[in-house]
């Protein structure tokens, strides 16, 4: 039976309240963060680190980057509550307006009164939740999004989802790594060692994370993000994942031993903590790789390919915009021995950039598959010459 959009709308005032327990770890979370991110220019300046490749930069060195970590890591509590509402810098999605972002202005203060605002603006949210019906017809049930109550989460209810422009865009990035054969290639590494290692480049406020962690089984999960975003994803997970594991890294300390869980490096660390990672199944990045500098797209190619090693797979989502994104393929083609372009899907990813996969190896599971590609970066610079500008469904930051 397909999904039913029942007529309910959830708002900030039908979510769940945060625990005390809850709120006193968000708030050491936010100092701690807060600290690693004031140390930063130090340990950059001491370790001889290219500020270039490990600040923000290109599309997130824009003001909005700390003027939105500021919000968060005072610890007030009705923005921490309504944390939903400033993750449209991540997904290109405002809750407040239940629309793409492109042309809102910042979020200067969550208001108070954000139920009565999204609420106001709810059947904006209804074009999503069809589409989203449309694209998790035939999807497995444990590959649907999941949307907890927390943190200001809004939209409507579809089967005990709560669906938004947000959570039909993490159905299609799933659907996508449905199709590909990556969903199972990484159930299988379950099989055999008991969890699947995962890294993921840019994890915005944490959904895809979370996402994956109920599709695949047991994960050792380990975000690099800027410490101006990591402040999103431990907030996030911590609570909606409070059973697991969830890892904050600063410099000096060694990684926990590999066990399920969620860890979480400052990207400015990621050099001193990639010996300890060693190889991992998948490396990800949804929308974030080409809004960084070119500079920072080589770095963290050289990253990438150090945790693949012979068996891992780099599964990537960007788009590019001339003149706003940076062109990361044949970037990346130029690094790794096998890549591979994706077709759509048939429950589709597309309006949200051009899916990829490479590896330093061959592996024959997910190239054979039908909709597969293969990338060279000669053929892959020709592709991008005849392909036409995507137009996003709603666009990025």
């Amino acid at each position: 039976m397909p999904p039913t959009i029942a007529p309910d709308f959830f708002g900030p005032r039908d979510n769940f309240k945060l625990s005390t327990t809850d709120w006193d770890r968000i708030c050491g979370l936010c100092d701690s963060v807060a600290g690693i991110r004031d140390r930063r220019a130090a340990h950059l300046a001491a370790h001889g680190l290219d500020e270039k490749v490990h600040l923000p930069a290109h599309l997130w060195g824009q003001g909005f980057c700390p003027s939105n970590f500021r919000k968060v890591a005072r610890k007030d509590r009705h923005t921490i509550e309504h944390l939903r509402c400033l993750t449209y810098n991540f997904t290109g999605y405002s809750m407040l307006t239940m629309a793409g972002c492109e042309n809102t202005p910042e979020v200067l203060e969550v208001p108070a009164d954000a139920d009565a605002i999204i609420r106001s603006v709810a059947k904006r949210a209804s074009q999503a939740a069809v589409e989203y019906v449309r694209c998790s017809q035939g999807m497995p049930p444990d590959r649907l999004a999941c949307t907890p109550r927390l943190f200001g989460e809004s939209g409507w209810d579809v089967d005990g989802a709560i669906v938004n422009f947000d959570t039909w865009s993490l159905q299609q990035r799933l659907n996508g790594l449905h199709h590909s054969g990556v969903l199972d290639f990484l159930q299988q590494r379950v099989r055999e060692r008991g969890y699947a290692r995962i890294v993921e480049i840019g994890a915005g406020f944490g959904n895809l994370a979370h996402a994956l962690r109920q599709a695949v089984g047991p994960v050792d999960y380990t975000i690099v993000d800027l410490p101006e975003s990591l402040v999103y994803s431990t907030i996030w997970l911590s609570t909606v994942a409070a059973t697991e594991r969830c890892t904050l890294m600063d410099t000096g300390q060694p990684l926990p031993a590999n066990t399920p869980g969620f860890t979480f490096v400052p990207n400015h660390l990621i050099d001193e903590f990639l010996p300890q990672l060693g190889e991992v199944d998948l490396v990800v990045n949804m929308l974030s790789l080409s809004e960084m500098s070119a500079l920072q797209v080589a770095h963290y190619a050289r990253v990438v390919a150090q945790l693949l090693g012979a068996g891992g797979v780099f599964y990537e989502q960007n788009y590019v915009v001339p003149g706003v994104h940076t062109d990361i393929a044949a970037l990346l083609a130029g690094v790794f021995g096998y890549g591979a372009r994706l077709a759509e899907t048939r429950n589709p990813h597309q309006g949200r950039g051009q899916v990829r996969m490479w590896a330093n190896a061959y592996r024959g599971e997910l190239w054979n598959r039908g909709g597969v590609t293969p990338i060279t970066a000669a053929r892959e610079a020709t592709m991008l010459l005849a392909r036409p500008t995507p137009t996003p469904v709603f666009a990025g930051s």
